[in-house]
Order: structure tokens, then sequence, then C-alpha cells
């Protein structure tokens, strides 16, 4: 698994993870790529969606989500 970049968690959204995906926090931490004890994650595609719509990836890139405009608009 490549590092992307450290992540550090609050204690919600370690929380979070931890009652809304449990197998998944359980893996982080048996990989070794989350430290619970500091709560530093170290590869970014392990978290839930839940959670990456809420943390930047450090390894940089961003989603654009494009909706219809309404009306007209000049170029």
């Amino acid at each position: 698994m490549d590092v992307e970049g450290l992540i550090h968690l609050t204690d919600q959204q370690e929380n979070d993870w931890k009652t809304k995906d449990p197998a998944g926090y359980q893996s982080a931490i048996e990989s070794g790529v989350y430290i619970e004890e500091d709560n530093d994650l170290y590869a970014y595609d392990v978290l839930p969606d839940f959670l990456k719509n809420t943390i930047p990836n450090p390894g940089g890139g961003f989603d654009i989500n494009l909706r219809p405009s309404e009306g007209e608009h000049g170029q």
C-alpha cells in the first residue's frame, strides 16, 4: 500500500469510523496504516467514503462536483 502522507484524524472522526465501519477501522490498525494512539493515518485510500468527503486528500488532487446551471451564462 502506498503511503500518501500523514492525516491526523480528530477524535470525532475516529469515533465515527470506529462505529460506522468497524471492520475497516480494525483492518487499518492491523495493517499498520492507522496508529490508534495518535489518530495518525498514513493511507487515505483506506478511509470510508463518509470520511473521505470531510478530509482532503494529502496526495493532491480534488473532486469537482458539477451540477446543471440554471439560466444562461455567457462565455
